[in-house]
């Protein structure tokens, strides 16, 4: 799998103002919406599943979340960054009578539902990286964001993971 195919700076949203969960996510729909990614279903099934199964996760530094839905609802693969300037409250994943303020996000439009799996375990390992994380949260701009992202990937594959 080429994860850095999953990545471009189009799909990087830097989110300035106080927003809901449901603002937020509409925000990063409408980023592929708009590039065709997903299709106009996908922003229902997102919320639908989002109240089914939480996607918040609490990481050392911060929350960060996870939010896809099923492969019928999108054209082409791609995971769009949200980087929020002010937190918004997920449920926890797993365990959803926990809060968790997020503040950095990776929408997953997946195509293929065998890649979806080997995507969530690479964004799941990226995570816990704190100083990554970091990084990601304070980039200056899109081109730092994707420059992190391959950074990482090319680590990766250099150890042979």
């Amino acid at each position: 799998m080429d994860f850095d195919s999953y990545f471009d700076e189009a799909y990087i949203c830097f989110i300035n103002e106080q927003k809901s969960k449901e603002e937020t996510l509409k925000i990063m729909f409408n980023n592929l919406y708009e590039r065709g990614v997903v299709k106009e279903s996908y922003f229902k099934a997102l919320l639908d599943r989002e109240i089914q199964y939480a996607t918040g996760l609490q990481t050392v530094s911060y929350g960060v979340a996870i939010p896809h839905t099923d492969y019928e609802h999108v054209n082409d693969e791609k995971i769009s960054i949200g980087i929020l300037e002010n937190p918004v409250v997920f449920e926890h994943m797993g365990m959803p009578e926990i809060s968790v303020d997020v503040e950095v996000i990776f929408m997953l439009a997946i195509k293929k539902p065998e890649n979806q799996i080997g995507v969530l375990q690479i964004i799941m390992d990226l995570i816990q990286k704190e100083e990554l994380l970091k990084s990601i949260k304070h980039a200056e701009n899109k081109e730092a964001v994707i420059n992190i992202i391959r950074e990482y990937s090319t680590q990766k594959m250099m150890n042979g993971e």
